[in-house]
């Protein structure tokens, strides 16, 4: 794939880092962190990806290589010019790579939204945990971006530029956007990822790890073991029957797919399922040549429907706002399991206390 798509010979004289490409890919940022946290705080979530900015990026850098002036200007001994020439493949990829940067919402703003809504509650635990698991996804990502530098002949500096460019920009975009959402807690409550968030810092904050495995939890130590030995069947099976339907079977991927089920409505599974068996089964095996010429545009045809009337759609709190049972019934789904932790986090700090009481002093 990489030897069909990037070119055997690198031009060193291409424009790479220009004004083009710092003004689309800033523009592209901000929008893109815009719009996600806009549609991050509604029941059903979804998110614009690079392949928006990929398409509408090409033909922008086009229509600036003819507008702008071509004009030398002299910087600090520095000379660049607004329209160094035609709009070249390493200011697209450099747009991409400045906008990926604020594509996703930042992991911080969980936080944020807690702490607004439930002071006093523990979340230095997890602004450890955030930090950690940033410093360590950020790395990734960054060295990924850098990868795609390198095939795509693009100065690591210039990548590096933008990367942090585009962080910094999704950055005070998403804060400023959560600023000025609506300050009904209702709302904030009602949004599945926040509910998921704070339940896991009541876990691993007040419960903490040594009392989650112990007691009624203690059977969690046993998936560690299934989750080892769970893969070794299938392989074999792949091994004796290469040719049968265990060949198609990937018990990591299935397991990785239930990580997004708490975050999730049950009809994003079901409708996720189903459409993935009628057109990439069915039609990629009985219909291959109308499979390959149009399964990608209906892709695209289908998330833009999604992302346009998204705007319209009611959320889940102007739902529950005209319904009080509904309102009632909404509150109680998202927050019994954190009743079901409060009531075990009492029992145990109960039980704590009354050991401390009753426990002999050391002579």
């Amino acid at each position: 794939m990489i030897d069909a798509a990037v070119s055997k010979t690198d031009d060193p004289s291409t424009p790479s880092l220009t004004f083009r490409a710092l003004l689309l890919g800033g523009i592209f940022s901000a929008v893109l962190a815009f719009v996600n946290v806009y549609y991050w705080f509604r029941s059903n979530p979804i998110t614009l990806g690079i392949p928006v900015v990929q398409l509408l990026s090409l033909p922008a850098g086009w229509i600036l290589s003819f507008v702008l002036l071509t004009r030398q200007f002299n910087t600090f001994g520095i000379r660049w010019s607004l329209n160094p020439g035609p709009f070249s493949t390493k200011e697209h990829v450099l747009i991409s790579v400045m906008a990926n940067a604020s594509t996703g919402v930042a992991y911080a703003l969980d936080i944020v939204v807690v702490r607004r809504f439930w002071i006093g509650q523990p979340t230095y635990t997890s602004s450890f945990k955030m930090f950690g698991y940033i410093t360590v996804k950020q790395g990734l990502m960054l060295t990924k971006d850098q990868k795609l530098g390198y095939y795509m002949r693009v100065p690591p500096r210039h990548f590096s530029i933008c990367q942090v460019l585009g962080t910094v920009v999704a950055v005070f975009v998403q804060l400023g956007r959560h600023l000025l959402a609506d300050g009904n807690c209702q709302g904030y409550l009602y949004r599945r990822r926040g509910v998921l968030f704070y339940s896991t810092m009541v876990l691993w904050g007040d419960i903490s790890p040594e009392r989650q495995f112990s007691g009624k939890y203690q059977s969690l130590y046993y998936m560690f073991f299934v989750g080892v030995a769970l893969p070794i069947p299938f392989w074999l099976l792949q091994r004796r029957y290469s040719k049968s339907i265990w060949r198609h079977v990937n018990i990591s991927a299935m397991l990785t797919y239930i990580e997004y089920m708490p975050n999730s409505h049950t009809n994003n599974f079901v409708m996720f399922t189903l459409f993935c068996f009628i057109f990439n089964f069915l039609l990629m095996k009985y219909r291959y040549a109308w499979w390959s010429k149009y399964n990608f545009a209906l892709t695209a045809a289908l998330d833009s429907r999604v992302g346009w009337k998204q705007k319209s759609l009611p959320t889940e709190q102007d739902v529950v706002q005209r319904c009080y049972a509904a309102a009632q019934l909404s509150y109680c789904s998202q927050l019994g399991s954190l009743h079901v932790v409060y009531a075990d986090l009492q029992v145990l700090v109960h039980s704590d206390a009354t050991m401390a009481k009753t426990k002999t002093p050391h002579v």
